[in-house]
């Protein structure tokens, strides 16, 4: 007989659709859940957006697909996630809690006896990433991101896990997957921790979004889901899949300034070609930045202001570009 799926407060018995709060424990932050138990026997899929509070398309397409997914004709179920960061959320603010300034995903498994953003991290890794057969996480740029749409797959985990993680990616339609070495991230913790194969999905940015945006996100993870059997019908595959992308390079502005970029999200860029001058309050140029490899831009600041430290660019190697 199949299972009652039992996520904190929530029960959803087999065709059943439960919406509530999941409440995280020693806080008042209460996170919006849907659980969504088929009528047949699958894998359970978890959804989640709002990692980030302000990475707004995979929030709206997971809070749309929260009230379109039915459990009649569904094989297995679907816990979607709307969203996790409710206070970053509501605050704007792109990566962290406002409660303790800390980014979600880079706490991962979490502490239960920690701060809020730690606390969260281990209610999702104990309540969440643990019941999950698959995991899909939608994420964009930040407030002050401009980025060209990609998956990251994990790869610090079984290289089982990792092979079916870049399998899935063939079934989503963005052009580019990058491994990720991370295990306090979400998607990597749960890889890492839990077994779980899983894909990062990266649409928007810039604090915006828009129709086309939550609907290719709304495709792409009801795709997935026909991939895994749990919703009915053929899954499109999207050719050979996304370019694995080799050498990936996160860049760190040298100074505090001025951000005066060369290059945008998406464009194929030459070694030694300029891509982006940090110049002070005066104009002069502090520091210049010319590129280490052939490669394309996977995202990068689009605000003029820049602290000395934070990403600036991030590139990778693109094999057949």
């Amino acid at each position: 007989m199949k299972d009652k799926i039992t996520v904190g407060p929530l029960t959803a018995s087999p065709g059943e659709r439960v919406q509530g709060y999941y409440p995280v424990p020693g806080s008042d932050m209460r996170i919006p859940v849907t659980v969504i138990n088929g009528d047949g026997d699958g894998k359970r899929v978890l959804v989640t957006s709002g990692v980030h509070g302000g990475e707004y398309p995979g929030i709206q397409a997971s809070i749309e697909l929260a009230g379109e997914l039915t459990p009649r004709g569904m094989q297995g179920a679907v816990i979607l996630v709307h969203p996790v960061n409710v206070t970053g959320f509501e605050a704007k603010n792109s990566a962290c809690f406002p409660e303790d300034g800390k980014n979600l995903n880079r706490l991962f498994p979490g502490d239960p006896n920690g701060t809020l953003g730690e606390r969260v991290a281990w209610c999702m890794t104990e309540d969440f990433h643990s019941q999950a057969d698959f995991y899909i996480d939608l994420h964009a740029g930040n407030a002050d991101e401009e980025l060209t749409k990609l998956a990251f797959v994990p790869g610090a985990c079984d290289p089982e896990v990792a092979r079916a993680s870049l399998a899935a990616a063939a079934y989503v339609d963005v052009p580019l997957a990058i491994r990720s070495g991370s295990i306090n991230g979400a998607c990597g913790s749960a890889a890492a921790v839990h077994g779980v194969p899983g894909i990062l999905l990266e649409r928007g940015g810039n604090g915006i979004w828009s129709r086309q945006e939550v609907d290719d996100n709304k495709a792409d993870v009801k795709n997935l889901l026909r991939y895994l059997g749990v919703l009915p019908g053929q899954a499109e595959k999207y050719g050979d899949g996304p370019a694995y992308v080799t050498n990936a390079l996160y860049l760190n502005a040298g100074e505090t300034g001025c951000f005066i970029p060369f290059v945008r999200a998406g464009e194929d860029v030459k070694k030694g070609q300029l891509m982006a001058e940090i110049r002070d309050y005066f104009g002069r140029v502090l520091a210049a930045y010319y590129s280490e490899i052939d490669g394309r831009i996977f995202y990068m600041k689009s605000s003029l202001a820049i602290q000395g430290g934070h990403s600036m660019i991030a590139m990778g190697e693109v094999p057949n570009q």
